[in-house]
Order: structure tokens, then sequence, then C-alpha cells
């Protein structure tokens, strides 16, 4: 590893202050990670733009931006977090030593290899995804249901931030949770479900804009241009009563909280709708 441009001209050695990856832009801890228009669409590439953008991650030098990214956001999180710093850093310095530079596309791959060998799980079949949020006054929770094409459960998840979002938005984020969780874990042919029919219709006409709905609607089809047999479906929200009965639960367990068996919630939901 080597230092990078402006630490290496504060100890009198002289050196080519512009970012090597850029060249745009005086090269130092914080443009590396974070502004450099590499790094910044590698973040985007692998659905953590909410994350790079958090107004409580603007720290003025980046050891305390990655802590305060260490000390707020899930493990899960700070471990994607993790490897995407990683493969952000051996690219700039395979563009310094090599003059070799990766698209952010290619920087996503590697962050999800990296991951993936770090967080080993059992690889999945072709499953059916339900998720949902739910927002009381000091909280927005996430209730997501993986199930196969039989309908048995095969995994369920629950998370919670403190700040409360707007409803599409805690829709959006739901569903680009599920599809984070569902690469992660190595499936390639899934159907997303949810009950919110402007969330559907703006990634099936591809809606531009700059509201945070929007944002993490990009980032849904970032997700989705890699995963070409991911697909999304509305359904009424009858249908989805699994993903609310999770969500309106999130409060039973930690910020964050995995089920690789059916929990006793959602249980009976499950089997009436097997039938």
């Amino acid at each position: 590893m080597s230092p990078d441009s402006f630490s290496i001209l504060e100890r009198r050695v002289e050196c080519t202050l512009n970012c090597p990856v850029c060249d745009d832009e005086i090269e130092d801890e914080l443009h590396i990670f974070f502004r450099c228009a590499v790094a910044r669409d590698s973040w985007c590439a692998v659905g953590l733009s909410s994350v790079l953008h958090n107004a409580a991650y603007q720290q003025t030098n980046a050891m305390d931006r990655i802590f305060a990214v260490c000390n707020n956001e899930s493990s899960d999180t700070v471990g994607r977090v993790t490897m995407l710093l990683w493969c952000i850093w051996h690219n700039r310095n395979d563009k310094f030593w090599n003059d070799n530079v990766h698209m952010p596309r290619q920087i996503r791959r590697h962050a999800f290899d990296a991951w993936n060998d770090w967080y080993s799980v059992h690889k999945l079949q072709s499953n059916i995804v339900s998720g949902t949020t739910e927002a009381n006054l000091v909280r927005t929770s996430v209730g997501l249901c993986f199930r196969d094409n039989s309908g048995h459960f095969m995994v369920g998840m629950t998370q919670w931030q403190q700040t409360v979002i707007s409803f599409v938005e805690g829709e959006a984020w739901a569903l680009l949770l599920a599809m984070e969780e569902a690469r992660h874990r190595g499936l390639d042919r899934v159907q997303f479900e949810s009950d919110l029919k402007v969330l559907i219709e703006a990634i099936h006409i591809k809606r531009r804009g700059n509201s945070e709905f929007l944002s993490i609607v990009h980032d849904i089809f970032s997700l989705m241009s890699s995963f070409i047999n991911f697909e999304v479906k509305f359904v009424r929200r009858q249908t989805n009563l699994v993903a609310h009965t999770l969500a309106m639960a999130v409060n039973t367990w930690t910020d964050f909280h995995r089920f690789e068996n059916i929990p006793f919630c959602i249980e009976h939901l499950v089997f009436n709708e097997m039938q």
C-alpha cells in the first residue's frame, strides 16, 4: 500500500498532487474514498449512495467519517462499506503503480466477491421476496421475507433506522435492501414484490430525478442492470401481510435481524398462503 499524494508532499517528497484515477483534483484521503468521481460512482454501483450522502457522515477527514459509519450502521452495511473502501484503495494503487484503472461496475464486482468470501452463506435457488416498511414517531422499520417458488419460507429480515423517512422512500429502501440481500446470497433469479404502485412504476419507466426517493430508485436500477433475472412486481397490500407483520414486529429485535428459521409471528400467515 502507498500513502496518498498529499501526505507524500507533506513529507517533503516531490510528487504529482492530482488524483491518479480521475486527474481532476488534489488527492488526499477524503478524495480517494469519497470525492473522486470513480469512487462516488462505485458507492452508487454497490447500492450504498445513501451512506455516502448521509449528512451524519460528512466529517472533514476520512478516519472520522469511517468511524461514524462504523458506529451507526448495521454490521452488514459496515462490512459492505469496508469491502468497498478496500477495493477503491486497491483500484487507486493499481492505477498508480501499473496504470490500470477499473470502472465502477468492476469495482462493484470486486467488492461483491470480497464480501461473499467474508460473509459465507448457503446458495439458494429461485425465490419470491416481499418487503415493506412501517413508521412510527421515532423510527422507520423494514420487513423482508424470502420464499422459494413453492411458497416455502427461506429467510426473513428486519431492520430499523432511528429517523423517520417518507412512506415512498421507506418502500424503496426496503426493496433495495431485499435486492442487496439476494445479491449477497448469490441469488440470480428473484421476483421482488411491493405493494407500492408508484415505486414499481418508477422502476419500470426508469424515472429519474433529484429526490431522495428517486436516488434510491437509481440504486435499484444499478443493481437490476447487473442482475437481468431480478424482476419487480406490484401486489396488493392484503397479499403482502407477511412483510408488514415482520416490519411491525421489528421492536422485538435489534436494529438488524436475520431469521434462518420462520419466526412465530408470521408462521400462520406463511402456512395459510401455501394452502
